[in-house]
């Protein structure tokens, strides 16, 4: 972006609004940042909260109040303190970004972090904006660069430079684990270890993951570094605060259970293990419709104690009981259409998943989907995408030795998906797809455009444009005759649409994919 003059005629543009304008372009994943709806519940947890508040607030000089670190298996409650605690922080004025980690978002990657911080840093500090918008000036590929060494340099340590403000900034930094495999978050947890004194003394960082073998070799016993682990809150007062959340989340469903289950409340406390994800499921489990709520609470109670833990034991009944598990053809649908739910590079609609499933016709994917009410997010709504209510059920169903038969494998999913897509390119994409009066006015100066991709592009074929690569690449996708057929029909068809959706950029890193892709399947496009 070419430089503002801060002077135009005789109007003094304020350098407040050049600075905003230096900082367009810079990646942001919007709405990554923690939200007060999930907060953990009054009263509970309130030990750490209160530990983690006091940690922040020490002297700047003392050596282990960079970073703290809190680590916990999968359902322990890490996430409900991260954004409780980054609520606390806000409404004191001290919360200088939060960031949350989701691996059914592909906009929240490790590219998306030091730049979104950076970004949040500069509405919390004009000084900060001023700094930034100066450290990136006239250097667009710094700007747009998804290096996160280069990020971290330009986009905190730069700025932080001038940066005078006295008492605790404090970032927050969600599910870190679910940014990616080791290789993708190998730069941030060296940053995290070995380069944060070059921030200011008064940053707090706060992280949560689980404590995958990378992540703890990186962040354990440093002097700067102060680790807490789930499990020392203590189990009989876990259970206690799980306790606590059923009853609230199951109050209605109380006289059907106390009839029949005089102590239902602490039963399930006690079988969550201290689990908040346990707890969360089991009630989505017995609130579902079609049986009284007694009836499903039999079914977790009294379900197979096999299982690599409690919550593979849960989700194992859960799938046992929506499905028709020992019907080969069920279990068939079941896996084909999770296979893209799990693998898809955003949440979809039913709608979008049922036009990329080709095996599958949309009153099958319907049938498979609506029962899993209690494991899945917006499977009774037309209008809400599709996505685990946890990362730790689609863990559960990509690995073989803890799901068993409800196993999915990823790269079967990955080529139903890119059949899906291709088929979709193939059947819609055409000339002048938005119908456009001519093509001698920039797509920004169309006044209509949003409606335009809105009436001409649907979903699917949207989707399909944009990532059909990314799953190519993860697949073993061997269906070279119809990715000949697209480049050949609808190659530039397809670059139109990204073009229209502002999605020009992404083009060289889909062909730089297939590329890849025909390196290790075929040999065709060589010759």
């Amino acid at each position: 972006m070419p430089s503002i003059n801060c002077c135009v005629g005789l109007i003094r543009v304020p350098k407040i609004i050049v600075a905003k304008s230096d900082l367009d372009d810079l990646i942001y994943a919007a709405g990554a940042s923690c939200s007060p709806e999930k907060n953990c519940l009054p009263g509970t947890r309130q030990s750490i909260i209160d530990e983690i508040v006091n940690w922040a607030h020490q002297p700047q000089d003392n050596p282990s109040c960079q970073l703290l670190w809190l680590y916990g298996v999968a359902g322990s409650g890490k996430s409900a303190i991260a954004h409780t605690v980054a609520h606390r922080f806000d409404a004191c004025q001290r919360l200088g970004s939060s960031f949350c980690f989701d691996a059914n978002q592909a906009t929240r990657g490790p590219e998306h972090l030091f730049s979104t911080i950076s970004r949040d840093l500069a509405d919390f500090d004009n000084v900060w904006r001023i700094s930034l918008s100066n450290a990136v000036k006239g250097k667009k590929s710094i700007r747009g660069t998804h290096s996160v060494v280069l990020q971290f340099e330009n986009f905190l340590v730069r700025p932080a430079e001038n940066l005078d403000i006295v008492g605790p900034v404090v970032i927050v930094i969600d599910a870190l684990d679910e940014c990616g495999d080791a290789n993708s978050r190998k730069f941030i947890l060296e940053i995290l270890e070995t380069r944060l004194s070059e921030l200011p003394g008064n940053f707090r960082i706060i992280v949560t993951s689980r404590p995958e073998p990378d992540i703890r070799k990186r962040l354990w016993s440093h002097p700067h570094i102060l680790c807490k682990d789930m499990a020392d809150i203590g189990m009989s007062r876990s259970i206690k605060d799980v306790e606590i959340f059923i009853q609230r989340e199951l109050g209605t469903a109380e006289t059907s259970l106390s009839e029949h289950f005089p102590d239902w409340c602490a039963i399930l406390a006690k079988k969550s293990d201290g689990l908040f994800q346990w707890a969360f499921t089991a009630c989505s489990f017995i609130k579902q419709q079609g049986r009284l709520p007694h009836e499903y609470f039999d079914v977790i109670v009294k379900g197979s104690e096999g299982g690599d833990s409690q919550l593979d034991n849960l989700y194992s009944q859960i799938l046992h009981h929506s499905l028709l598990y020992q019907d080969a053809t069920v279990l068939e649908r079941f896996q084909t259409i999770l296979g893209i739910v799990l693998t898809v590079k955003k949440p979809l609609l039913m709608s979008t998943l049922g036009a990329l499933c080709l095996e599958h016709n949309m009153d099958i994917v319907k049938s498979i989907l609506m029962p899993l009410g209690a494991v899945l997010h917006g499977v009774t709504s037309e209008s809400v995408p599709i996505y685990t209510l946890h990362t730790s059920f689609r863990d559960f169903l990509m690995n073989e030795n803890r799901s068993g038969i409800f196993h999915v494998e990823a790269k079967k999913a990955n080529k139903n998906v890119t059949s899906g897509c291709l088929a979709s390119m193939l059947n819609k994409l055409q000339f002048n797809i938005c119908q456009l009066q001519t093509s001698c006015e920039l797509n920004q100066d169309v006044v209509d455009m949003e409606k335009r991709i809105k009436d001409h592009i649907p979903d699917d074929l949207s989707y399909a444009c944009t990532f059909w690569a990314e799953h190519l690449e993860d697949s073993d996708y061997a269906g070279q005759a119809e990715v000949n057929k697209f480049l050949n029909t609808k190659l530039l068809s397809w670059l139109e649409v990204l073009s229209v959706m502002g999605l020009t950029k992404s083009a060289m890193g889909s062909l730089q994919k297939l590329y890849r892709w025909t390196n290790v399947r075929c040999t065709w496009i060589k010759t």
